[in-house]
Protein backbone atom coordinates (compact mmCIF):
# COMPACT_ATOMS: atom_id res chain seq x y z
CA UNK A 1 0.00 0.00 0.00
CA UNK A 2 2.76 2.20 0.98
CA UNK A 3 4.37 1.49 -2.31
CA UNK A 4 1.75 2.39 -4.80
CA UNK A 5 1.46 5.37 -2.91
CA UNK A 6 5.06 6.63 -3.07
CA UNK A 7 4.82 5.45 -6.43
CA UNK A 8 2.00 7.31 -7.46
CA UNK A 9 3.94 10.17 -5.87
CA UNK A 10 7.17 9.49 -8.00
CA UNK A 11 4.82 9.50 -11.18
CA UNK A 12 3.37 12.79 -10.44
CA UNK A 13 6.29 14.56 -9.49
CA UNK A 14 7.61 12.93 -12.74
CA UNK A 15 5.00 14.10 -15.11
CA UNK A 16 4.64 17.67 -13.36
CA UNK A 17 8.22 18.26 -13.90
CA UNK A 18 7.87 16.86 -17.65
CA UNK A 19 4.98 18.99 -18.27
CA UNK A 20 6.68 22.21 -16.73
CA UNK A 21 9.72 22.25 -19.07
CA UNK A 22 7.21 21.38 -22.24
CA UNK A 23 5.24 24.55 -20.66
CA UNK A 24 8.72 26.73 -20.61
CA UNK A 25 10.45 26.16 -23.50
CA UNK A 26 7.02 26.67 -25.18
CA UNK A 27 6.70 29.63 -23.73
CA UNK A 28 10.22 30.63 -24.67
CA UNK A 29 9.60 29.47 -28.64
CA UNK A 30 6.59 31.34 -28.66
CA UNK A 31 7.45 34.85 -27.24
CA UNK A 32 11.11 34.73 -29.41
CA UNK A 33 8.77 33.79 -32.97
CA UNK A 34 6.20 36.66 -32.30
CA UNK A 35 9.15 39.07 -31.19
CA UNK A 36 11.07 37.99 -34.08
CA UNK A 37 7.80 38.61 -36.94
CA UNK A 38 7.13 41.79 -35.04
CA UNK A 39 10.82 43.21 -35.10
CA UNK A 40 11.21 42.27 -38.69
CA UNK A 41 7.80 43.65 -39.56
CA UNK A 42 8.22 47.15 -38.11
CA UNK A 43 11.63 48.12 -38.38
CA UNK A 44 12.46 50.20 -41.25
CA UNK A 45 16.29 49.22 -43.05
CA UNK A 46 17.83 51.47 -45.68
CA UNK A 47 21.54 51.37 -46.49
CA UNK A 48 23.82 52.04 -49.23
CA UNK A 49 26.42 51.00 -51.07
CA UNK A 50 29.05 52.59 -53.44
CA UNK A 51 31.44 51.44 -56.34
CA UNK A 52 34.67 53.47 -57.20
CA UNK A 53 36.95 53.04 -59.90
CA UNK A 54 39.80 51.25 -59.11
CA UNK A 55 38.21 49.19 -56.05
CA UNK A 56 39.34 46.07 -58.03
CA UNK A 57 42.89 46.98 -57.34
CA UNK A 58 42.56 47.81 -53.71
CA UNK A 59 40.58 44.77 -53.00
CA UNK A 60 43.31 42.77 -54.10
CA UNK A 61 45.19 43.70 -51.12
CA UNK A 62 42.48 42.71 -48.67
CA UNK A 63 42.67 38.35 -48.59
CA UNK A 64 39.96 38.05 -45.72
CA UNK A 65 37.33 39.45 -48.00
CA UNK A 66 35.53 36.15 -49.67
CA UNK A 67 33.60 36.94 -52.50
CA UNK A 68 30.63 34.30 -51.89
CA UNK A 69 30.08 33.47 -48.11
CA UNK A 70 30.79 29.69 -47.54
CA UNK A 71 28.51 29.56 -44.65
CA UNK A 72 25.67 28.52 -46.01
CA UNK A 73 24.58 25.57 -48.34
CA UNK A 74 24.61 26.23 -52.12
CA UNK A 75 22.06 23.50 -52.45
CA UNK A 76 19.81 23.69 -49.54
CA UNK A 77 16.81 25.45 -48.29
CA UNK A 78 18.09 28.08 -45.86
CA UNK A 79 16.57 30.35 -43.18
CA UNK A 80 18.84 33.86 -42.36
CA UNK A 81 17.52 36.93 -41.42
CA UNK A 82 18.53 39.36 -44.82
CA UNK A 83 18.52 42.26 -42.38
CA UNK A 84 21.22 41.09 -40.28
CA UNK A 85 23.13 40.64 -43.60
CA UNK A 86 22.51 44.36 -44.34
CA UNK A 87 23.16 45.44 -40.73
CA UNK A 88 26.28 43.44 -40.73
CA UNK A 89 29.81 45.41 -40.16
CA UNK A 90 31.91 45.03 -43.33
CA UNK A 91 34.58 42.38 -43.52
CA UNK A 92 36.55 45.20 -45.43
CA UNK A 93 37.53 48.56 -44.19
CA UNK A 94 37.84 49.51 -47.57
CA UNK A 95 34.13 50.84 -48.22
CA UNK A 96 34.27 50.39 -52.01
CA UNK A 97 35.98 46.41 -51.82
CA UNK A 98 34.35 44.96 -54.71
CA UNK A 99 34.67 41.84 -53.11
CA UNK A 100 32.96 43.02 -50.21
CA UNK A 101 30.60 44.74 -52.31
CA UNK A 102 29.76 41.02 -54.26
CA UNK A 103 29.57 39.28 -51.43
CA UNK A 104 26.80 41.07 -49.47
CA UNK A 105 24.70 41.23 -52.72
CA UNK A 106 25.06 37.77 -53.01
CA UNK A 107 24.49 36.70 -49.05
CA UNK A 108 21.24 38.26 -49.79
CA UNK A 109 20.55 36.07 -52.48
CA UNK A 110 21.72 33.21 -50.53
CA UNK A 111 19.06 34.38 -47.98
CA UNK A 112 16.18 34.47 -50.39
CA UNK A 113 13.42 32.11 -49.79
CA UNK A 114 10.44 32.40 -52.64
CA UNK A 115 11.11 34.66 -55.15
CA UNK A 116 13.60 37.20 -56.66
CA UNK A 117 12.68 39.41 -59.76
CA UNK A 118 15.78 41.30 -61.57
CA UNK A 119 15.04 44.17 -64.19
CA UNK A 120 18.77 44.13 -65.32
CA UNK A 121 20.16 46.48 -68.25
CA UNK A 122 23.26 44.55 -68.20
CA UNK A 123 24.16 41.45 -66.56
CA UNK A 124 27.74 39.65 -67.27
CA UNK A 125 28.74 39.33 -63.23
CA UNK A 126 29.91 35.34 -62.69
CA UNK A 127 29.37 35.96 -59.37
CA UNK A 128 25.84 37.04 -59.47
CA UNK A 129 25.16 34.53 -61.80
CA UNK A 130 26.51 31.70 -60.03
CA UNK A 131 24.37 32.67 -56.56
CA UNK A 132 21.33 33.19 -58.53
CA UNK A 133 22.01 29.78 -60.12
CA UNK A 134 22.20 28.21 -56.54
CA UNK A 135 18.96 29.96 -55.55
CA UNK A 136 16.79 28.49 -58.32
CA UNK A 137 18.49 24.84 -57.29
CA UNK A 138 17.45 25.16 -54.26
CA UNK A 139 13.69 26.44 -55.74
CA UNK A 140 13.49 29.99 -55.62
CA UNK A 141 11.67 31.09 -58.40
CA UNK A 142 13.61 33.46 -60.67
CA UNK A 143 12.78 36.21 -63.26
CA UNK A 144 14.90 38.57 -65.39
CA UNK A 145 14.04 41.19 -67.66
CA UNK A 146 17.06 42.51 -69.34
CA UNK A 147 18.08 44.42 -72.51
CA UNK A 148 17.42 42.58 -76.25
CA UNK A 149 21.05 44.45 -77.08
CA UNK A 150 22.49 43.91 -73.91
CA UNK A 151 21.48 40.28 -73.32
CA UNK A 152 23.48 39.30 -76.71
CA UNK A 153 26.86 41.04 -75.44
CA UNK A 154 29.72 39.33 -74.49
CA UNK A 155 29.70 37.20 -71.45
CA UNK A 156 26.23 38.24 -70.75
CA UNK A 157 24.87 35.74 -68.04
CA UNK A 158 20.80 36.14 -69.34
CA UNK A 159 20.80 33.47 -71.99
CA UNK A 160 23.13 30.89 -69.23
CA UNK A 161 21.07 31.29 -66.53
CA UNK A 162 17.50 30.54 -69.00
CA UNK A 163 19.29 27.45 -70.31
CA UNK A 164 19.02 27.31 -66.06
CA UNK A 165 15.53 26.90 -66.52
CA UNK A 166 15.01 30.44 -64.65
CA UNK A 167 12.38 32.49 -66.86
CA UNK A 168 13.95 35.47 -68.95
CA UNK A 169 12.48 38.38 -70.67
CA UNK A 170 13.28 40.92 -72.95
CA UNK A 171 11.82 44.49 -74.33
CA UNK A 172 11.58 43.67 -78.61
CA UNK A 173 14.50 44.31 -81.22
CA UNK A 174 11.89 46.85 -82.58
CA UNK A 175 11.28 48.62 -79.50
CA UNK A 176 13.01 52.34 -79.45
CA UNK A 177 13.25 52.43 -75.91
CA UNK A 178 16.11 50.68 -74.25
CA UNK A 179 15.00 48.70 -71.29
CA UNK A 180 17.76 50.20 -69.00
CA UNK A 181 16.21 49.69 -65.20
CA UNK A 182 18.34 48.29 -62.75
CA UNK A 183 16.56 46.94 -59.90
CA UNK A 184 16.26 43.49 -58.22
CA UNK A 185 13.27 42.28 -55.66
CA UNK A 186 14.15 39.69 -53.40
CA UNK A 187 11.15 38.04 -51.46
CA UNK A 188 8.67 40.68 -53.04
CA UNK A 189 5.21 39.98 -50.50
CA UNK A 190 2.82 40.92 -53.54
CA UNK A 191 4.93 38.16 -56.01
CA UNK A 192 5.01 35.58 -53.35
CA UNK A 193 0.57 36.64 -52.76
CA UNK A 194 0.46 36.16 -56.34
CA UNK A 195 1.75 32.55 -56.58
CA UNK A 196 0.27 29.25 -56.46
CA UNK A 197 2.69 27.65 -54.08
CA UNK A 198 1.90 30.45 -51.73
CA UNK A 199 0.64 28.10 -49.17
CA UNK A 200 4.23 26.73 -49.34
CA UNK A 201 5.86 29.56 -47.45
CA UNK A 202 4.97 28.42 -43.63
CA UNK A 203 5.24 31.84 -42.07
CA UNK A 204 5.05 35.26 -44.87
CA UNK A 205 5.29 37.84 -41.81
CA UNK A 206 9.06 36.21 -41.14
CA UNK A 207 10.16 36.43 -44.76
CA UNK A 208 11.47 39.80 -45.42
CA UNK A 209 11.08 41.61 -48.31
CA UNK A 210 14.56 43.45 -50.34
CA UNK A 211 14.74 45.59 -52.94
CA UNK A 212 17.88 46.47 -54.57
CA UNK A 213 18.00 49.62 -57.04
CA UNK A 214 20.56 52.46 -58.18
CA UNK A 215 22.96 53.30 -61.11
CA UNK A 216 24.79 49.94 -61.15
CA UNK A 217 24.49 46.91 -63.76
CA UNK A 218 26.36 43.47 -62.78
CA UNK A 219 29.18 43.65 -64.28
CA UNK A 220 33.17 43.70 -63.26
CA UNK A 221 33.02 47.44 -64.66
CA UNK A 222 30.16 48.39 -63.01
CA UNK A 223 31.71 47.16 -59.45
CA UNK A 224 35.02 47.95 -60.09
CA UNK A 225 35.70 50.00 -62.87
CA UNK A 226 32.65 52.82 -62.28
CA UNK A 227 31.32 55.08 -59.77
CA UNK A 228 27.79 53.65 -59.07
CA UNK A 229 25.61 53.20 -56.12
CA UNK A 230 23.32 50.55 -55.02
CA UNK A 231 20.58 51.36 -52.21
CA UNK A 232 19.24 48.17 -50.76
CA UNK A 233 15.70 48.60 -48.82
CA UNK A 234 13.21 46.62 -46.89
CA UNK A 235 10.52 49.67 -46.91
CA UNK A 236 7.20 47.84 -48.20
CA UNK A 237 5.67 50.81 -49.77
CA UNK A 238 8.77 50.95 -51.92
CA UNK A 239 9.14 46.99 -52.85
CA UNK A 240 5.69 47.27 -53.68
CA UNK A 241 5.78 49.78 -56.19
CA UNK A 242 8.56 47.82 -57.86
CA UNK A 243 7.29 44.95 -57.66
CA UNK A 244 4.11 46.36 -59.79
CA UNK A 245 6.41 47.63 -62.22
CA UNK A 246 8.37 44.59 -62.65
CA UNK A 247 4.57 43.41 -63.19
CA UNK A 248 3.87 45.59 -65.42
CA UNK A 249 7.01 45.14 -67.91
CA UNK A 250 6.76 41.12 -68.01
CA UNK A 251 3.73 41.13 -69.04
CA UNK A 252 4.24 43.69 -71.88
CA UNK A 253 7.20 41.72 -72.75
CA UNK A 254 5.23 38.85 -73.09
CA UNK A 255 5.34 38.46 -76.72
CA UNK A 256 9.05 39.92 -77.57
Amino acid sequence: MVGSVVGRYALYSTLLIVLSKIVYHGYRALKTWCFHGWYNAERQLSIVIFCSSGSNESSKNHHNCSKVSDTNSQTTKISIDKLQIMERESVCSNAYCMASNIGLLVDLIKATECTIDIAMNTFTSFEMSSALLAASRRGVIIRIISDHEMAYSTRSQVFPLQKSGVEVRLNSNSTSGTMHHKFCLLDSPSRISSLKTQKEVKDMTSVNGIMMTGSLNWTAQGFSGNFENVLLTNQKEIIQKYSYEFQRLWELFASS
